[in-house]
Order: C-alpha cells, then structure tokens, then sequence
C-alpha cells in the first residue's frame, strides 16, 4: 500500500516525535512535491515554533529521502491533488488530521491517523 503524507500529518510527526520508520510499516511513504514547498515557506515564513518544526522535518525527509517516493500532484492546492491522486490510484492510504481532507478522502483511500499522542493507525 502507498501512503501519501500531508504537511500537517509530517508536522504533527515532529511534534509528537513518531519516526518515519514506523509508518513504513504501513506501506511505501509517498511525498507530494507541493507538501515539500509546504514546508519549505513554513519554515521561511512562520511563527518561530512552526518554524523549527517546519525546518526539522526538511532535514528528516532528506536524511531518509531514499526510503521515500516523492511525486508531483500537478496542482497548487495540496488536498485538491491528494484527493485526486486517490480516485485513481487504488490502495492508496493518506496520512493527515485534516478534517475536509479525510471528508473528501473517504471511500476512495484509508486514512492514517495519529490517535492519543503517539499511536499511528489506519481509520
């Protein structure tokens, strides 16, 4: 299965300090290069918590970049390329806390989640 992450999931990943190798267990961790660019104005423009958060998780998914897929959604609007990324690619899982994303998600891709603080499961 390929899981591909939203930027407030990576973030919340930092936060709460779960490594990347535990979500390989649920599958192959997909990157959207729009999440990348994400991150890349956060960690430029931010408040200086989100900042650090921002920059910490740059160096995390260049230090593992081997281990990850990394792909172009082809779109300015993260969600709107994630969602479409699903309806056509089957098994696939997302990985956020965002609520409208998991809305439009829904019956098109499982979603992975961070439930009480450290756990990581699919919803």
């Amino acid at each position: 299965m390929e899981i591909i992450l939203d930027t407030n999931f990576i973030i919340e990943c930092i936060k709460e300090k779960i490594e990347f190798s535990c979500l390989e267990d649920f599958g192959t961790l997909i990157i959207p290069e729009e999440v990348i660019e994400e991150l890349k104005t956060m960690a430029n423009e931010e408040t200086l918590k989100n900042r650090s958060l921002a920059i910490l998780a740059i160096q995390i998914i260049e230090k593992n970049k081997e281990k990850l897929k990394f792909l172009s959604l082809h779109t300015g609007y993260v969600d709107a390329g994630i969602t479409e990324y699903v309806k056509h690619n089957k098994n696939t899982a997302v990985a956020t806390l965002d609520k409208g994303l998991k809305s439009r998600v829904r019956g098109h891709a499982k979603i992975l989640i961070i439930q009480a603080r450290k756990k990581v499961m699919l919803e």
